[in-house]
């Protein structure tokens, strides 16, 4: 897997040996998690997703919303009981709205319940040598057994051809 994620993303700097740089460029590749937990109140802060002051904040927020609209009162009957889903587009904007008047970082860590980007992966510069290299190598010797005669020349029972084939192999490395 890293060999290929360094052939996509990286390829330029691992051709050149800059793995510091293939290592920086891989650890910022992301991926989307989608978490369709219903969270409540209690959930948030018994799981440890989010510090009880901000959780109660947010419990606060989605009183208040909920004194003027409707819609907001059964948000907070559900975060209150059963809970609620936080992944859909319609759910990321009503906790956009609710939070208007907190930070944003609160905002963030409520949405991210729902919707978080994670690393792909994490690895070093050693790691990804390590990995080009072996990619590299496993490359070569398939070349060599498919394309560069070694099959031909076991089948026929060749031993120059073979010779011939294994040298040219090793050369390439």
């Amino acid at each position: 897997m890293l060999a290929n994620l360094i052939n996509e993303h990286a390829l330029a700097d691992a051709q050149a040996g800059n793995w510091n740089a293939v290592a920086a460029t891989i650890n910022a590749l992301r991926s989307e998690v989608v978490d369709q937990t219903h969270w409540s109140f209690g959930l948030m802060m018994s799981q440890g997703q989010l510090p009880q002051e901000l959780v109660v904040g947010i419990a606060a927020a989605v009183k208040t919303a909920a004194s003027v609209n409707p819609l907001m009162e059964s948000a907070f009957i559900a975060f209150s009981t059963t809970g609620l889903q936080l992944h859909t587009n319609d759910r990321q904007a009503m906790i956009e709205t609710i939070g208007a008047d907190l930070p944003s970082e609160a905002v963030a860590a409520v949405k991210s319940l729902g919707v978080r980007s994670v690393p792909v992966i994490t690895t070093t510069a050693e790691a990804c040598e390590s990995a080009w290299e072996y990619d590299q190598v496993n490359r070569a010797f398939t070349t060599a057994l498919n394309d560069g005669g070694i099959n031909v020349a076991l089948a026929a029972g060749d031993r120059d051809g073979l010779k011939s084939a294994l040298t040219t192999l090793l050369e390439s490395l």
